[in-house]
């Protein structure tokens, strides 16, 4: 019983350890920036749209002060831990680097759960794109890996998807329509994280205004 017990402890820690992300320069992942790196397996789509978030927020290291880079990045959720602000800019710059081409473990949840390939509306042609394309790389480690059967069922899900005409003639002519397209969602999704970024900014600069008036009120009593 102990020596079983053992057996499943270990295979917990193994577990447990395979899962964290290390980076190029071999430092772990924070938590605060997995949130970059849980797209799917191929989905240009959604790992274009978090590269050019991550860009975006990363900036927060390029444009502040170092004096108060410590508070910026703590008031916009950044959670550094251990890391010095430097050191944390330098992961952050890293993982959004690792983006384009990081994909997860293959799991069984990609090969056997085949409703997330079509879950884009009919007309959605940049998700169906990148739904496509994620089913596609995952056919590709499905073969010799899973089931023969398994591996058929998902090919004929990803015809599904490359049935409809739309994705059809992106996938083909990757048409300037879709290039516009696509800029376009990742702009709004940047726009989000830009108005918080700024409306940040100003309440810091407030802060900052208050504390002068304070200041120079003090002196004239003095």
């Amino acid at each position: 019983m102990r020596f079983k017990n053992l057996i499943l402890l270990t295979v917990g820690l193994t577990s447990a350890l395979s899962t964290a992300i290390i980076t190029p320069s071999g430092i772990e992942v924070p938590n605060t920036l997995l949130k970059y790196l849980t797209c799917p397996i191929g989905d240009v789509i959604c790992k274009n749209g978090q590269d050019s978030i991550c860009s975006e927020n990363y900036n927060i290291c390029q444009q502040s002060n170092p004096n108060i880079l410590d508070e910026l990045l703590t008031k916009n959720g950044h959670k550094k831990g251990n890391f010095t602000p430097n050191e944390y800019c330098k992961i952050h710059l890293e993982v959004c680097k690792m983006i384009m081409n990081y994909d997860p473990p293959l799991t069984k949840d990609y090969i056997y759960n085949l409703d997330q390939y079509l879950t884009c509306g009919k007309d959605d042609s940049i998700c169906q794109y990148g739904k496509s394309n994620s089913c596609r790389e995952v056919l590709k480690l499905c073969w010799g890996n899973y089931p023969k059967d398994a591996c058929i069922k998902l090919s004929d899900t990803c015809k599904k998807i490359n049935s409809n005409s739309n994705i059809t003639n992106i996938t083909t002519n990757n048409t300037s329509s879709y290039k516009q397209a696509l800029k376009k969602t990742i702009k709004n999704e940047v726009k989000k994280v830009d108005t918080k970024r700024k409306t940040t900014k100003r309440i810091y600069k407030t802060k900052k205004t208050s504390k002068r008036v304070v200041l120079k009120k003090n002196k004239k009593d003095l």
